[in-house]
């Protein structure tokens, strides 16, 4: 049924135009019409909607819902409203969705002013992959940037995608559904149960465990601390649990974070600052004051959080400033890490850093600390390669950049703005474990024209061959093969026809190296299996990914769906560490982490890297200094890459060890971790497996020095 209120009805009649409404629609199939939607014409002959009953699928709710099958690459149905609603009020969307058979992403789209667009929240795409499950859709539909901006709401429109490495030539696909159910749009008022179900939804949902607890409190002033991996909100309010010192326990060459949070009460500003100092270990080693470095917390405002509509502000952004003021009563909120030196001995330092504030609220504050180092070291050169380009760099220097990806073990893999001084020093100094060689044969369907000549003729292949030849030289001659990848084709999600191109290209690279691995971000297909070496993830179904991986291929993340602002830091971190380990990735590749595209990534992130941006630019009120501000979320994928050393070290143990009850304890401790990266820390709460993953981390760690005190006494 479909319900317009007396006050819609009454503005329809007072306006010529656009109506406001407070229920502009509502449906639940029960009375076994479409309500309105429909295929649009073009697409009719391979797509349908139809109401369907039990013997489809289980409705999200009640015994009805609305199906949409089809078999293009993209189906897609359309409602058109009875009466058009103007954007320029909240306007609110709810329904339930889910996909069945090989559907990939499901979209949702805007009807303004009867012409379809693709829109996006202002912190991403609005959409989903939610395959044999019910799944919530919830959005503000006036808050779709400037597509939205001015215009009238006429329709609505689901898109989706079939699974990628689905596709069939002719745009064409294997038969799947979308199905439908309890959707309602409403404003004003009647809104509301969206606006309750959005908050439910999007919320991050605090942790409150063993692991957080208080440190001082005392004359208007309480000091408490958080595991990096489960930080503070705004509006977070200090445990009652207390504490006598922060711990950590960490391997030499590894970092690990925390937050500490200073809550005053009172008028007038305090300022509040840190000084780290030097830890004492047993036999008199230390840790030195500069093993430490901390940042201001700034936290960044999202109008919608991973689809759905929520204000916040986010933790993320870390600031150089040196001190922290607060106006009142509030919060100074400070990220601390803790860097143990590779050389560092064995053993528990001890000792405190001060926490000081000057102003309404006056105090100096002695943070304890403890810090086990373990008796192993992590590799400077970390085994989880990645390549988290930026984008840009003509335009400013980029090894201010380069340095803070550094410092958080991660890569560009780009080499072409650097010289030969300076590759060496990213290489040698900064341990970088991957070199771009570029052999772009095209971006998406269309081949790159080399000797501004087509794909295939002579002048295109002499300029392609000379192009690659002289890119695989120099990194033969300085030793770096094995760092080395070559990047052979750009972002195809499905044109069947570029598989005979790679397969082409592959071919002629293979005229000049064996032995560099060619990468694609291109799905597997038949045609070019034995002849890419690594592929990205996302571009594949697990089925497909299992079977090459058993043929000896490698797979990468798609590092911009892990950066995603909003996402729990948790679920950052175990995306290249242990959700990695559990499906044998072996790296990650990421666009443009810090793309501004025109936009301040202060205020709101940008659309087209997926929300991705994970650098913010310095001389800001955020922060004061020129330099680039690094995130929360590079210090989440640092923590994710050594729990992933983690696993490659205990591997390399149990190879060489004879000891039966050994490698069968390092086994259950990977099995321990594996599983709870299955479980999933889900991406949206911030309250779940904080306290397992310590337990985790802690089990691997414990494996290792065991098997290495084996090999010792060998």
């Amino acid at each position: 049924m479909r319900a317009l209120t007396v006050a819609a009805l009454l503005t329809a009649i007072l306006s010529a135009g656009a109506v406001r409404a407070e229920v502009i629609y509502q449906h639940d199939f029960e009375d076994g019409r479409a309500g309105g939607w429909a295929v649009p014409a073009n697409r009719a002959d391979r797509t349908s909607v139809a109401v369907v009953g039990e013997d489809a699928v289980a409705p999200f709710a009640g015994g009805r819902c609305l199906q949409m099958v089809g078999t293009r690459m993209w189906n897609i149905c359309e409602l058109t409203l009875d009466q058009p609603i103007a954007l320029d009020q909240p306007v609110w969307l709810s329904a339930a969705w889910r996909g069945e058979g090989p559907v990939g992403q499901m979209n949702l789209m805007l009807v303004i002013d009867g012409v379809a667009k693709p829109v996006y929240s202002r912190t991403g795409p609005v959409g989903r992959r939610s395959v044999g499950q019910w799944d919530r859709l919830v959005a503000r539909l006036d808050q779709f940037g400037a597509e939205a901006e001015g215009g009238t709401l006429t329709g609505i429109r689901i898109a989706a995608r079939c699974e990628v490495g689905a596709e069939l030539a002719g745009g064409l696909s294997p038969e799947y559904s979308v199905f439908l159910d309890d959707l309602r749009i409403a404003t004003g008022g009647d809104a509301e149960p969206t606006r309750a179900l959005a908050a439910q939804e999007g919320a991050p949902r605090e942790y409150s465990g063993e692991q957080r607890f208080t440190l001082h409190r005392s004359g208007g002033l309480t000091v408490w601390q958080t595991p990096g991996y489960a930080p503070a909100l705004e509006d977070s309010t200090p445990p009652e649990a207390t504490g006598d010192a922060v711990r950590l326990r960490l391997a030499a060459g590894e970092a690990e974070s925390f937050e500490l949070i200073a809550a005053v009460e009172g008028d007038g500003e305090t300022t509040v600052t840190l000084a780290p100092a030097a830890l004492t270990g047993p036999g008199g080693e230390t840790l030195p004051a500069d093993a430490a470095y901390w940042h201001p917390v700034r936290f960044i405002p999202l109008v919608t959080r991973l689809g759905f509509p929520v204000e916040m502000g986010w933790p993320d952004a870390l600031s150089w400033d040196r001190e922290v003021s607060v106006a009142g009563a509030g919060s100074a909120h400070l990220w601390v890490t803790l860097m143990a030196p590779r050389d560092a001995e064995p053993g528990v330092y001890a000792g405190e850093f001060t926490l000081a504030l000057d102003g309404a609220v006056q105090a100096s504050v002695a943070v304890p600390l403890e810090v086990e180092v373990l008796g192993f070291a992590l590799p400077q050169s970390p085994t989880f390669r990645t390549n988290q380009q930026l984008w840009g760099p003509r335009e400013y220097d980029p090894q201010p950049l380069i340095e803070e990806l550094a410092k958080r073990k991660q890569y560009d893999a780009n080499m072409w703005y650097s010289n030969a001084e300076q590759r060496a020093w990213r290489i040698e100094e900064l341990g970088q474990n991957a070199i771009k060689i570029n052999g772009v044969g095209g971006h998406g369907p269309e081949p790159t024209r080399y000797g501004d000549a087509e794909i295939g003729t002579e002048e295109h292949r002499t300029a392609y061959v000379e192009h690659v030849a002289k890119n695989i030289a120099w990194v033969r001659e300085n030793g770096w093969e094995d760092r080395a990848f070559i990047y052979i084709w750009d972002e195809n999600w499905g044109n069947v026809e570029v598989f005979e191109h790679v397969k082409y290209l592959a071919g002629l690279i293979r005229g000049e190296t064996e032995s560099i691995p060619i990468l694609a971000a291109l799905p597997v297909n038949e045609r070019i299996e034995g002849v890419v070496n690594i592929y990205l993830a996302e571009y594949s179904p697990p089925s497909v990914i299992a079977r090459r991986l058993a043929a000896g291929d490698e797979f990468w993340r798609w590092g911009n769906v892990d950066l995603q602002l909003g996402k729990s830091p948790l679920s950052v971190r175990m995306s290249y560490g242990l959700e990695s380990v559990r499906r044998h990735f072996t790296g990650a590749y990421s666009w443009g982490i810090n793309a501004y595209r025109g936009e301040d990534p202060w205020v709101e992130h940008h659309r087209d890297n997926w929300s991705a941006t994970a650098f913010y630019p310095g001389a800001h009120e955020g922060s004061a200094s020129a330099r680039p501000v690094t995130s929360i979320r590079l210090e989440m994928l640092r923590d994710g890459i050594e729990d992933y050393e983690y696993v490659a070290i205990l591997r390399a143990l149990m190879a060489a060890c004879d000891d039966r009850a050994a490698v069968a304890g390092a086994e259950e401790a990977i099995a321990r971790a594996e599983a709870l990266s299955e479980r999933g820390n889900e991406f949206r709460r911030m309250d779940e497996q904080i306290d397992e993953m310590a337990a985790a981390r802690r089990a691997l760690q414990d494996a290792i020095a065991r098997l290495s005190a084996d090999a010792n006494e060998m």
